[in-house]
């Protein structure tokens, strides 16, 4: 203004308001004049403080927006890795489920193979002494006794006298 009451020496990008500066011989040499200056420039001063106020709320506003904005894209994507998580979780469950049945039929399986190698073996042994039996005379049927008359149709116990 016109008696150099506010010397405006704050930075531009200030966002706090800054009283203006007294000069001291200001009061000394406009005695009629000076009040009127000075509420001039208070007023300046109040309505230059009120715009940076709305812009900072505007600011405010905007960074509130888009934090909000951020925060419900991240909800949603929380929601969805939720959901994927409750679907690897049932599967893993099922793959559980499938796998302990796998294995218990496998174990049967085992098992079934095991008693037919058993029996397998069981009656190996079984057919190779009755080779030994009759190679070398240790059977209770005596096929000496036949004289060849027993063609194969039966045992020989018919055969015996």
């Amino acid at each position: 203004g016109a008696g150099g009451g506010q010397s405006s020496s704050s930075p531009p990008n200030n966002m706090f308001y800054q009283p203006p500066q007294e000069d001291s011989n200001y009061w000394s040499s406009n005695s009629n004049g000076g009040l009127g200056d000075t509420t001039e420039q208070l007023i300046q001063s109040s309505e230059d403080l009120l715009r940076e106020s709305q812009a900072l709320c505007v600011d405010s506003e905007l960074v509130g927006n888009s934090t909000l904005e951020q925060m419900t894209r991240q909800r949603e994507q929380l929601q969805i890795s939720m959901g994927n998580a409750n679907d690897t979780r049932g599967m893993v469950m099922e793959a559980r489920r499938i796998m302990t049945n796998m294995g218990r039929k496998a174990l049967k399986n085992k098992l079934f193979l095991y008693f037919v190698i058993f029996i397998l073996i069981v009656m190996n042994v079984m057919a190779f002494l009755h080779v030994l039996r009759q190679k070398f005379g240790g059977s209770s049927n005596n096929n000496n006794d036949n004289s060849g008359t027993n063609n194969g149709d039966d045992d020989g116990r018919f055969l015996r006298n």
